[in-house]
């Protein structure tokens, strides 16, 4: 607490300081303030500040010290400082009961602005009359320099519990904007503080009999918007009518406490991150390495289109199952939240799950895997979110041929199961000849990063993520899931989901099939990177789109200006640029006369939250579509927009 009241005195240019038998000792903002080395010993000390005390004050100035060893007295006077030149300095000092001297030395400078030596000497003759004259009296002097200390001080009686004061920093710890009003809050104020440590409240207790401090940590409003974590030393003193009162010191450390929290959070939040993205690379390796498989396969194969499209298939399935792993890790906080919906179309399960199981037929060809593979359904056309029952199989299968040793077997089957006419249920069962789970672990298969055995232990690389995923997945789509599995011998596991099926082709093909022709409209893509922008570029012109390329924001400004109003139909904007990004562009081409501010601008963006796409409707743009580009969605974007 010494410490601290230290350096709340150094903050304050007020430096302390001793005088013991022509010694003069002092703290160091007491020899910061008159210049002196901290190498001087006292009496060299005591010598270089009479030597500095300006000649005019000099007799003065003795008179004070005299006066010291008698009384409490205070002086205003003039100090040769050896850089800063002359200072204004108050000093005040009292005799202690070993017979030694003590006070403050302040540097009073910035408040006394005098020009000339004459008004100097008026000034320092009238204050010092003054002080002598109308006997000041210290309390009031002290409480004026505990209201300007960045600590709270608050002083009340040990019998009747009067205040005798409390500073504006402790009033305001203590959220209370009335001083008058303080008195009848005492018992409400000591109410609201919560002790760390038990023992703290009888420590606090004692110094109603006992003289001593005690120093302490105090939560004052706790669990309060305006809740303070503060360092805090009591102290008895006494009146010199004899009355105890206590004194208490408060320092507010809620913001280090605040950082020490963020900094613990961080490094967790570090650390997890780390071994998430250690532990991910697994599961992304997989499509990654289908998908440059096959691409290094169909080079081999040009030639043969029937193989080359069969390898540009399972290309294309590969790379949607990757962008579907991302994006469920990614949003599992959605999922959890409730925020997460379904966004059901239709979808021809039998095929996909055909296509799905090709996807992993390098991996069962490679460990010599046996796959058995049945299908039993009535209505193959069904209502679904495509990419969650994906990323349920997907997980499932690639988990059963992970945990399953080379020359096992691997079954997938897929029943329907009809309930009401227009809805079925669909059984997938899942089954291996793998290495099993055992009892003890079976109840937390669907916790998050949690793995029976390590790596190390089972060989396998995995996030821990796969089945907490397909069950948050599962429960999403209103399905169910059991596990059944045994160590040694191999795994089931059961996925039942709830589907509408659709019986008329013509239903199908009105919903999913339905032809979008926006030829010869003219876009304006604005995207910063080459790469991204030709792929886009190619889309659209595919779609006998016309289209211009803007590299960032400022040359999108300047292109819409440029050109007729009537030049664009729509504005695909990117949104992280350099030297301007796509919400200030947005801002600035909203703002723009002649009807140009009423162009459709849609987010082209890989910030794909929905509160990405949220913050895009809030700068002004007609809608969003995420990265990677699905040209059927964005031509259906594009149509929807022009139509408004």
């Amino acid at each position: 607490m010494n410490t601290i009241m230290n350096q709340v005195l150094q903050e304050n240019s007020i430096g302390t300081w001793k005088l013991v038998d022509d010694q003069l000792y002092g703290d160091d903002c007491f020899l910061n303030l008159i210049g002196a080395s901290k190498e001087l010993d006292a009496q060299e000390c005591l010598k270089f500040h009479l030597a500095h005390v300006h000649p005019e004050d000099q007799e003065q100035f003795s008179e004070y010290v005299r006066k010291l060893s008698e009384e409490r007295t205070e002086i205003v006077y003039r100090f040769l400082h050896p850089e800063k030149g002359v200072m204004m300095i108050r000093c005040s000092g009292k005799k202690m009961e070993d017979g030694s001297i003590a006070g403050i030395h302040q540097d009073i400078s910035d408040i006394v602005r005098l020009e000339k030596d004459k008004i100097v000497e008026t000034y320092l003759s009238e204050t010092n009359e003054k002080l002598r004259n109308q006997n000041v009296a210290q309390n009031d002097y002290y409480k004026e320099i505990l209201d300007e200390l960045p600590c709270g001080v608050f002083a009340y009686t040990v019998k009747e519990h009067r205040i005798v004061h409390l500073n504006k920093r402790a009033l305001k710890i203590f959220h209370i904007d009335d001083l008058e009003d303080v008195q009848s809050k005492m018992r409400s104020i000591f109410k609201k503080f919560e002790y760390p440590d038990p023992a703290t409240n009888d420590c606090l207790i004692a110094l109603r009999t006992n003289d001593g401090s005690v120093d302490f940590e105090v939560i004052i409003n706790p669990k309060e918007s305006y809740e303070v974590h503060a360092l805090a030393k009591s102290k008895v003193f006494k009146y010199p009518n004899g009355e105890r009162i206590i004194i208490t010191i408060f320092v507010d450390i809620s913001n280090l406490v605040m950082l020490k929290q963020s900094l613990e959070q961080a490094k967790e939040g570090s650390a997890a991150k780390s071994a998430f993205l250690f532990n991910m690379s697994h599961d992304l390796r997989t499509p990654l390495n289908a998908i440059i498989g096959f691409s290094e396969l169909m080079k081999s194969h040009w030639e043969d289109s029937k193989v080359s499209r069969n390898y540009l298939e399972k290309i294309d399935e590969s790379s949607q199952y990757l962008l579907s792993l991302i994006n469920n890790i990614l949003e599992m906080s959605k999922i959890e939240s409730g925020k997460e919906e379904l966004k059901e179309k239709p979808w021809d399960i039998y095929i996909s799950c055909d296509n799905l199981l090709q996807f992993f037929e390098p991996d069962i060809r490679q460990k010599n895997q046996t796959l058995n593979y049945a299908v039993n359904i009535k209505h193959n056309m069904i209502l679904t979110d495509s990419l969650k029952i994906r990323e349920i199989y997907v997980n499932l299968m690639s988990n059963a041929i992970k945990y399953t040793n080379v020359g096992g077997t691997i079954s997938f089957s897929l029943e329907e199961i009809e309930r009401e006419e227009g809805l079925s249920d669909y059984k997938a069962v899942v089954q291996d000849t793998g290495i099993g789970i055992s009892k003890e672990y079976l109840p937390h298969i669907f916790e998050n990063f949690t793995r029976e055995k390590t790596s190390s232990e089972s060989g396998v690389i995995g996030t821990g993520l796969g089945m907490p995923i397909v069950k948050k997945l599962v429960d999403l789509m209103h399905g169910t899931i059991s596990i059944k599995s045994e160590e040694g011998k191999g795994t089931t596991v059961v996925v039942n989901l709830p589907h509408r099926y659709i019986v008329e082709e013509q239903e199908v093909k009105e919903v999913d099939d339905k032809e979008i022709d926006l030829t010869g409209k003219h876009i304006l893509l604005v995207e910063d990177n080459d790469l991204n922008a030709e792929i886009a570029q190619t889309l659209l012109e595919d779609k006998g789109l016309k289209v211009m390329r803007a590299k960032d924001g400022l040359e999108a400004i300047t292109i819409v200006k440029e050109n007729a109003v009537d030049c664009f139909d729509c504005i695909l904007m990117d949104i992280q640029m350099p030297r301007m990004n796509g919400f200030e562009a947005c801002k600035v081409i909203r703002s723009l006369p002649n009807n140009r501010s009423q162009l459709p601008i849609i987010a082209l963006t890989a910030n794909a939250f929905e509160e990405d796409r949220k913050d895009c409707l809030d700068a002004g743009m007609s809608d969003h579509v995420s990265k990677p580009i699905e040209i059927q969605s964005l031509l259906q974007t594009i149509e929807s927009v022009l139509k408004k």
